[in-house]
Formats: C-alpha cells, sequence, structure tokens
C-alpha cells in the first residue's frame, strides 16, 4: 500500500500550500467558458502547475495537478522556503497572455507572506504595477505577515484579504471574481493640481478600503497616482488635501482633477477616456457660518 496515513494527510491539510489548492480547484468548477486561468506554485522554486492554454484544451487534467499540488506531490521539488519574486515574474509571463480589449487581468496571490526575498519582491510588485496590472492578496496560515502581503496589494492597486481555511480561501477568491466582472473602467489614474494658487499636498483613499498611495508623481502642476481597476461592485472614494491660498468672497475655483483610464470595459469596450472635474468653495467672510454648535 502507497497511500498516506492518516496523520500525513493531516500534516498536509494543516500546510498553507495544501489548503490554498483546495481552494482553487473549488473556484475552477465555478468558472464560466469564457474565463482564463493559470496557476504557478512557489516556495524556494517556481512551479507553473498549468497554463491558460493548458485549461483550455485540458481541464481534467488540470484538476489533477491541483490534486498533486494539494497532496505536495508535483512533479518538481520546490522546496519548502518561500521566495515570491521569481514567482510572480512567471505570473506576470501568464498575465501577457492572456486576453486584451473588453477584459481586466489580475493576479491573486495566495501567501502566508513570510518571504526571503520581500525587497526583491517589492520591485516585482512595482514592475507589474507599471505594466498596469493589480496583485490581490490573500493572507493564510496561522503565521502570516498582514503588514507585507497588504502592502503587495495597496502597491498595485489590489485588496488584501485573510482567510483561515479552504472554505474561506473560496469564498474570497469568489467575491474576487464577483469584482472583476463588475469592472468597468481599468487601471485609472488620477491627477490634481491646484488653481489660482492652491497647493495640492496629497491624496487619500478611503472607498471600498483606507489605504495610502506609496506612489505619488509630480507632473508638471500635477499630483498624479494610480487607482487601479473601479468596480461598480463597491465605491471608490478618495480625499484630496489641498491648502488654498487667502481668497475673495464668493464660489471660488480651487483644484482640477483629471480622471484617466485604459479601457472602459462593457458591452462596446470603449477604450481609453479621460474626465476633469473642477473642486471649487464658496468663501464667506462670515465667520460665524463655520462655527461648531454641540
Amino acid at each position: 500500500w502507497t497511500g498516506q496515513t492518516l496523520s500525513e494527510m493531516q500534516t498536509v491539510a494543516r500546510k498553507p500550500m495544501a489548503i490554498a489548492a483546495e481552494a482553487i480547484k473549488n473556484l475552477l468548477g465555478t468558472l464560466q467558458p469564457t474565463d482564463t486561468v493559470s496557476v504557478v506554485a512557489f516556495a524556494d522554486r517556481v512551479h507553473p502547475v498549468f497554463t491558460a492554454a493548458d485549461w483550455a484544451s485540458f481541464q481534467d487534467q488540470c484538476l489533477q495537478q491541483m490534486d498533486l499540488l494539494r497532496e505536495q506531490r508535483l512533479p518538481a521539488d520546490i522546496g519548502t522556503g518561500t521566495y515570491m519574486a521569481e514567482a510572480l515574474r512567471v505570473a506576470s509571463e501568464q498575465l501577457k497572455q492572456a486576453p486584451k480589449g473588453n477584459s481586466v487581468n489580475r493576479l491573486i496571490l495566495i501567501s502566508d507572506g513570510i518571504v526571503q526575498d520581500a525587497d526583491v519582491t517589492m520591485l516585482a510588485v512595482n514592475a507589474l504595477q507599471e505594466e498596469g496590472y493589480a496583485i490581490t492578496t490573500i493572507g493564510v496560515g496561522d503565521e502570516f505577515d498582514e503588514e507585507f502581503l497588504t502592502k503587495v496589494a495597496d502597491n498595485s492597486r489590489g485588496q488584501y484579504y485573510y482567510a483561515a481555511n479552504s472554505i474561506e480561501i473560496t469564498e474570497q477568491l469568489q467575491q474576487e471574481m464577483t469584482t472583476l466582472e463588475s469592472v468597468t473602467l481599468s487601471d485609472v489614474y488620477v491627477a490634481v493640481r491646484g488653481i489660482s494658487g492652491t497647493m495640492v499636498q496629497d491624496i487619500f483613499q478611503v472607498q471600498p478600503t483606507m489605504a495610502l498611495f506609496d506612489e505619488l508623481y509630480t507632473e508638471s502642476d500635477w499630483l498624479r497616482t494610480r487607482l487601479g481597476d473601479i468596480s461598480t461592485a463597491s465605491k471608490t472614494g478618495i480625499i484630496v488635501q489641498i491648502a488654498p491660498i487667502t481668497l475673495e468672497a464668493g464660489t471660488q475655483p480651487l483644484a482640477e482633477v483629471q480622471f484617466t483610464w485604459a479601457q472602459s470595459l462593457g458591452t462596446e469596450g470603449l477604450g481609453p477616456g479621460t474626465e476633469k472635474v473642477t473642486i471649487s468653495a464658496n468663501v464667506t467672510p462670515d465667520a460665524s457660518l463655520t462655527d461648531q454648535h454641540n
């Protein structure tokens, strides 16, 4: 008999790789025929479990590969450590082969986030976000680095989740799929510049989650950053911090805001676009109007 003992099966089941593989397999059964997916496993080394082309033609074999991943019987020994940078590079090559146009592509990273190559990994994350890709992270395991996984998601404009078991991972994956299906604008940037001497100091995201923009670019008079994909599944809100100069009474323009996007998704797929709005304030010399009353 060459099977596993109960003790061995329980040991495997407790490992993050095993519960992640089980969750991914559960998700694969819910995909639509038009969905494309590839899976990359990593530890000390990287192993592409299957590609999008494999999934399109040989789904049964792909599911068998997921069983081998869950049981840790892959044809290649990937080790027991966590080196993430090379895995992101391999995954990015898969993303580049995915369909463009009226679709949205996302890299979903399931890990405990306890990596041996954090600095190199962040360089890989930045390279991905510069190409317009977002990374959603799902933290798993009894011990995990939530701060690092949140940083990876924030820097690439993805989302961060935590899941304690395969059922919760599946739920988070399904939530992410719902979000992707409702994306209306992809790779959105916001740029703000002051009017009439107003200084733009910072930009913060407050919806769907609180987030700081680590990458703020200055272009001429504009302060610019990437919002990522915009979905109807949840509102996207930002706060712009400005410092106006002394203004005359009346309605005064303070700043100009410009939104640009790579693709307007939907039945028509309208391509890139731009929208501008003006931030104004009603200035009054009547100080009593600003008094606080409890």
